[in-house]
C-alpha cells in the first residue's frame, strides 16, 4: 500500500501541528569569524508522517532490550525507505509494525492521526461504529 510520508499531522481541529526546529544561520556556515547575530535560528516545521514514523523506529522503548541486531537492521532500513521516499509502498507487515511503535512512543492525537492514515479503512470502521453507538443511545 502506498503512503504519502509528506501528510501533515492534524491538530484535533484541522490545522497542520508545528514544533520548533533549530537550523544553521546561513550566513554562517562555513565561516571562521566570530558571528555578531545568532548562528542557530528557529522555525516552525510542520510535523510529517515522515516524521512520526521515523521517530518511531528510531525510538527507544523498554521491549526493544530483547530485539536482535539483524531486527533493528531491519527497522533501519525502513526508516531510510521512509526518507527517501514520498509515497513508499509499504507491506503490511510494515504498516503493524509502525502502528505498534507509534502506539507505545506518542500522544493519543499523533497516534490517531498517524492511523487515519496508515490504516484509513481501519479508522473508518471504528469511526462507523463510534456513531453508531452514539445515535443508539440519544433515542
Amino acid at each position: 500500500m502506498r503512503i504519502d510520508m509528506t501528510t501533515p499531522i492534524l491538530t484535533l481541529t484541522g490545522k497542520p501541528l508545528q514544533e520548533k526546529e533549530q537550523y544553521d544561520n546561513p550566513k554562517y556556515i562555513n565561516n571562521e569569524e566570530t558571528p555578531k547575530e545568532q548562528p542557530t535560528l528557529v522555525r516552525d516545521k510542520i510535523i510529517t508522517l515522515r516524521d512520526v514514523c521515523i521517530g518511531s523506529l528510531f525510538g527507544q522503548i523498554d521491549s526493544d532490550k530483547g530485539v536482535s541486531g539483524v531486527q533493528k537492521n531491519k527497522w533501519f532500513c525502513l526508516a531510510i525507505n521512509l526518507q527517501t521516499n514520498d509515497k513508499p509502498d509499504l507491506k503490511s507487515e510494515d504498516i503493524t509494525l509502525l502502528k505498534n511503535r507509534i502506539g507505545k512512543l506518542y500522544s493519543i492525537l499523533i497516534i490517531g492521526r498517524s492511523f487515519e492514515i496508515l490504516d484509513p479503512d481501519d479508522q473508518i470502521e471504528k469511526k462507523t461504529k463510534i456513531k453508531e453507538n452514539q445515535s443508539g443511545k440519544s433515542e
